[in-house]
Formats: C-alpha cells, structure tokens, sequence
C-alpha cells in the first residue's frame, strides 16, 4: 500500500514557505514596478522630456566634474586653458538646458552644440567619453 505524506517547505529559522502542490509565485520585484513606471512616464511628453534632461544633464556635469579634477589635480596640464575653457562652456550649457521645453528641442540643442563645436574644433578638447 502506498502511502501519501505531505511535504511541507520550510526556511531553517522554520517560516512556512509552502506545502506540497502549491503553487509558488514569489512577490513582485520592486525593479519590475520601477520599470513599468518608468515606461509609463516616458510615453507622456513631460515624462520624455524630464527623463532626456536628467540624462543630458548628468553627462554633461559629469564631464565637467572630471575636467576639473584635472584642473585641480594637474593645473601644468592646462598651459593652453582650453580645459578651463571646456569647464565654462560645459558650465554654460547645463544652464541652457533648464530653458529647454521640449525633448526633441533638447537633443537637437544638444546635437547643435556638438557640431559646432566639431566645427570649430575643439571637440577633440573633450574626452572622448563624453562625446563619442
């Protein structure tokens, strides 16, 4: 005769985790929520714009931040001043991106300054994680 026992799914401080034949789902990532949320924001223009200026802003400052510990750290390196120049003109743009009301305003502002600065040529000036 055959004998049926039932098994019960324990943690080793003994919490019921669950009984044989139930199905198990385990709760809802936090990670998956934020992720839908952020999808839903993106779908909304103000939602797409917020999230492109958080982006740009942070890369840009970022980017100003390495340029002056480099500054800092090793001022002999800058005899020329176009890294203090690339200091001020990173400094000015972040200021002219809080102007900007909407996203494709925003990249093609941010694509603007960067071909003007290729044509002028100073974009080699920058580091190339910023820029390319």
């Amino acid at each position: 005769m055959k004998k049926l026992l039932n098994t019960l799914y324990i943690t080793t401080q003994g919490a019921y985790l669950r009984q044989e034949g139930e199905c198990v789902e385990g709760p809802v990532n936090g990670n998956i929520l934020l992720r839908r949320e952020q999808y839903r924001r993106a779908d909304l223009p103000a939602g797409a714009l917020a999230i492109a200026r958080n982006m740009l802003t942070a890369k840009l400052a970022n980017g100003r931040t390495v340029l002056q510990r480099s500054l800092r750290d090793h001022p002999e390196s800058d005899a020329d001043g176009q890294t203090a120049q690339a200091v001020a003109k990173l400094r000015h743009t972040l200021g002219t991106l809080a102007t900007i009301s909407d996203p494709v305003g925003l990249l093609l502002h941010a694509q603007a300054l960067l071909l003007a600065r290729h044509l002028r040529g100073d974009l080699d000036a920058y580091p190339p994680f910023i820029w390319k």
